[in-house]
């Protein structure tokens, strides 16, 4: 069975096993959802969403350790955590333009910030904490998200 549900301008979406949640991030909200029944009655149903900071136009969504997530916007890089519904702003990105993506292992960050558009032609690589950055040129493509493979 499908079902539809409304997430404008949808940027994201990460299954939170321990939360039993799926959280979507839109335009201007950060959404959880509870998925319930198996196979064709399967559904998800929201739960909470969380009005986006700054000036919204969420880009991405991706886990960041410690049950919290990274989540971008048109004009910064937040520390999002879902227990308190709270939008930290993380301090190495901030205050950032255009942050694509922010994608954590362990201590190591990669990043993409827009540089022409909504592309860039590389990434960078830091610790958590914004040093030892590392700027990866990727000459002839158009780069949007980066992740690190686990």
């Amino acid at each position: 069975m499908i079902q539809t549900l409304p997430l404008p301008s949808g940027h994201g979406a990460v299954w939170d096993a321990q939360r039993q949640r799926l959280f979507a991030l839109s335009h201007d909200l950060v959404q959880a959802f509870r998925l319930t029944g198996r196979g064709v009655s399967a559904r998800l149903s929201e739960t909470a969403r969380w009005t986006l900071p700054g000036r919204r136009d969420g880009h991405d969504l991706s886990p960041g350790g410690e049950g919290r997530y990274y989540v971008t916007t048109d004009d910064g890089a937040w520390r999002f955590d879902p227990d308190d519904g709270s939008f930290t702003p993380y301090a190495p990105l901030n205050p950032a333009l255009r942050v694509k993506s922010v994608s954590a292992a362990g201590d190591r960050i990669a990043w993409v910030q827009a540089e022409q558009s909504w592309w860039a032609s590389g990434f960078t690589v830091m610790t958590a904490d914004g040093r030892d950055r590392c700027r990866i040129p990727l000459d002839g493509i158009h780069l949007y998200k980066v992740r690190w493979r686990r």
